[in-house]
Parts: C-alpha cells; sequence; structure tokens
C-alpha cells in the first residue's frame, strides 16, 4: 500500500484517516448517547409496566414494547462496539 507514495499522497491519506477517525469518533458518541437514551425509555416502560401490571391488555403492549426497546438497545450497542473495533483498527494502521 505504501509502495511508491509522494509525499503529498501520504499526506492526503493522513489527512484522510484523520478524518475518517474523527467521523468515528462522532457516530460512537451517537451510538452511546442512543443506548443511554434506551436504558431511560426502559426505565420508564419497566416502571409503567409494574403499575398496570393488574390490567392484561395494557401490560401486553407495555411487554412487546418493552422487547422493541430492547432489540433496539441491542442493536444500538452492536452498533457501538462495532464503531469503537473499526476505531482501534484504524487507530492501529496510522501507528503501523
Amino acid at each position: 500500500m505504501t509502495e511508491d507514495l509522494t509525499l503529498t499522497e501520504l499526506a492526503d491519506l493522513r489527512a484522510d484517516v484523520r478524518q475518517t477517525h474523527e467521523l468515528l469518533t462522532e457516530l460512537k458518541q451517537d451510538a452511546a448517547n442512543i443506548v443511554d437514551r434506551l436504558n431511560h425509555n426502559l426505565d420508564a416502560v419497566s416502571a409503567t409496566r409494574l403499575a398496570v401490571e393488574d390490567e392484561t391488555t395494557e401490560a401486553e403492549l407495555l411487554n412487546e414494547q418493552y422487547g422493541l426497546i430492547m432489540d433496539t438497545r441491542d442493536l444500538a450497542s452492536l452498533v457501538y462496539e462495532r464503531v469503537e473495533h473499526g476505531d482501534a483498527a484504524l487507530r492501529e494502521e496510522v501507528d503501523a
């Protein structure tokens, strides 16, 4: 990959890597914010679910919503982990 690169091409490549790193950092923060908001929503749904346990229909709907929020949170966590892994790999590539 580094064969016959000019200094300008190398500088451009490093700038691209820095920009990618910045974008990954922003994406990682966005994913962390999503996970935090989903955790807050889970707490609210959980409290509401407990308050209406006697009303079966509402409890069933809340259970369904709770499951959807859990699935979304798990997906956001996976995105966060993948971005973090990609960011670490990018840093290793830059340091090499």
